[in-house]
């Protein structure tokens, strides 16, 4: 299964943000929900991105889902 999504520019700025805050504050787990919802937006498989962050394919996917869903409010 291939999943892609694309950025606009302001949205890219803003998920780096929340990638800077979350590095200083935030859990693992949010640093690993925003890594992976840039990797897909990068063009990496679920696979591959599970693979990299030790997550499994199906954490990749709610991921990128509650993304698409809540936009930046599901990075908090």
């Amino acid at each position: 299964m291939t999943i892609r999504i694309h950025l606009s520019n302001p949205l890219r700025q803003s998920v780096l943000e929340r990638l800077h805050q979350a590095y200083t504050t935030g859990p693992l787990r949010l640093v690993r929900r925003i890594h992976a919802v840039r990797a897909i937006a990068g063009g990496q498989s679920v696979a591959e991105v599970a693979a990299t962050l030790d997550l499994s394919e199906q954490a990749v996917r709610n991921y990128v889902t509650s993304f698409l869903l809540r936009d930046i409010a599901s990075l908090a």
